[in-house]
């Protein structure tokens, strides 16, 4: 099991790149991410970490991408009963995507 600190570094270095226009940086972020949601007994942090790569994959334009994690994550977060988690979640799909740095 990978630690939280890890995953949040994970989870930055994604937000980061993708900012700053390095797809290729933070698509291996997000598969860092990813293995380690795999490997967690935490639903809400598994949750959490699927929604940073639907963050991620929604910057890379990738609705396709975006759309399989949110519903992994809102999946995971119903699962768990969090429902405040997965009302944010909801309404989150509906803003607007904000601008990378190019």
């Amino acid at each position: 099991m990978h630690s939280s600190w890890a995953e949040s570094t994970s989870a930055a270095s994604a937000i980061v790149a993708v900012r700053h226009g390095k797809a290729d940086e933070a698509r291996q972020a997000c598969a860092e991410i990813a293995y380690n949601v795999q490997n967690t007994e935490f639903i809400i942090g598994a949750a959490d970490g699927w929604m940073t790569i639907a963050l991620v994959e929604r910057l890379l334009r990738n609705m396709v991408g975006c759309d399989a994690a949110f519903d992994r994550a809102i999946e995971l977060y119903r699962a768990k009963g969090a429902t405040a988690l997965t009302a944010q979640a909801e309404r989150w799909r509906n803003e607007p995507v904000p601008p990378t740095v190019t």
